[in-house]
């Protein structure tokens, strides 16, 4: 009953923020939910993307990541950080999902390593903190593009 109440709440302020994509009269309202994380074997987890459609209780996959992630952080449409798989950079960029194009593109270059971090949308940017490379720092990415910089200093 908890964990359900938290995925309520949860989904309940994602709404409110306003992170649903295809969000139209025509279409019903979409959220991402998942994109890279572990893979065995083939790895075709660490690739792919998911929209859940919450008033149909349906998913669907959206376009592949352009390189493998895992123990990154998403929120709205940008997904930061990450161990590498294949590509070391993951780990300083972050990716934007375009709905319209349903594609991924490279948005931002991380002043620091970011891999299991935990990540806050402000109204200032996206707020990273921590991680397993930068346990003590934090920094901020502007939404219009452009560089990480430090915060809490």
């Amino acid at each position: 009953m908890t964990k359900l109440l938290l995925v309520c709440l949860l989904i309940k302020v994602i709404c409110s923020r306003g992170y649903f994509l295809n969000k139209t009269e025509e279409t019903p309202q979409a959220l991402l939910i998942v994109a890279g994380g572990q893979g065995y074997g083939d790895e075709p987890q660490l690739y792919t993307g998911e929209v859940f459609i919450p008033s149909s209780g349906k998913s669907c996959y959206i376009s592949e990541l352009p390189d493998t992630r895992i123990s990154h952080s998403m929120n709205g449409e940008y997904l930061c950080g990450g161990l590498w798989v294949h590509e070391y950079d993951v780990q300083t960029t972050c990716m934007r999902f375009s709905p319209g194009e349903n594609q991924w593109t490279y948005s931002h270059t991380l002043a620091e390593k970011r891999v299991g971090h935990s990540s806050w949308m402000t109204e200032h940017g996206l707020l990273l903190m921590g991680g397993w490379m930068s346990d003590t720092t934090t920094e901020i990415v502007p939404l219009d593009g452009g560089k990480g910089e430090p915060s809490f200093d």
